[in-house]
């Protein structure tokens, strides 16, 4: 993918973390797009019915679709869990491949109640390429929210990994230009040495003949 040109381009001793952090980028968005998915089909249009939440133990009256509404619905939810499959399949390449100091930044950051709340959501409305009946009556807005924090988290911990990731490959840089300037001045050294080597010789050789021209001359 795009992302991953760039990191194909780092040199070999930049390590591996560019290629793990390419795999955050997909996770990120496909992540994006499941909530889309998943907040479409939870509101789509259809009948009002009473429905008994077992999460909650409560009844609630909600709007269920029927017949090709319903398929639009199911069509939504499956699209729901690709997004979810290739977005965990994404993480799961990340977590492989990372260094372990960038999985361990990302867990630290995408935790709490929010993404606890999250994977409950996920686990209910990701489990079958079809809308869960039981999950009709879940709340649009906690739903939001608990992914909207979730997502948010996620893009917080690539752009906190991206940010290192750039400081380490400045200092890398940085450490090029050093080595550089050190090889050029032990260029400039040694070419000076070669020209006052050159010249010694040259003196050496030239005084013999003009001993010899100026003993010719007396002659």
């Amino acid at each position: 993918g795009s992302a991953d040109r760039p990191a194909a381009r780092m040199p070999p001793r930049a390590g591996a973390g560019g290629h793990a952090l390419a795999e955050m980028d997909p996770a990120d968005q496909r992540s994006g797009a499941a909530r889309g998915l998943r907040l479409a089909a939870l509101n789509f249009p259809g009948t009002t019915v009473t429905v008994f939440n077992p999460v909650t133990g409560l009844s609630t009256t909600t709007s269920v679709p029927a017949g090709a509404g319903r398929k639009r619905r199911d069509a939504l939810t499956a699209a729901a869990q690709q997004a979810r499959l290739r977005s965990d399949a994404a993480l799961a390449d990340f977590r492989e491949n990372a260094p372990k100091s960038a999985v361990d930044a990302y867990d630290s950051t995408v935790t709490g109640a929010d993404v606890n709340s999250a994977e409950k959501y996920l686990d209910t409305f990701t489990a079958q390429p079809t809308f869960p009946d039981s999950a009709s009556g879940t709340s649009a807005t906690k739903l939001d929210a608990a992914l909207s924090g979730r997502l948010d988290l996620m893009r917080g911990a690539e752009s906190a990994l991206y940010e290192h990731r750039t400081q380490d490959l400045e200092k890398l840089r940085d450490d090029d230009v050093t080595a550089l300037e050190i090889r050029v001045a032990v260029l400039g050294v040694l070419l000076l040495v070669a020209v006052g080597i050159a010249t010694a010789m040259a003196r050496t050789l030239t005084r013999p003949l003009s001993v010899l021209r100026r003993g010719t001359a007396r002659l």
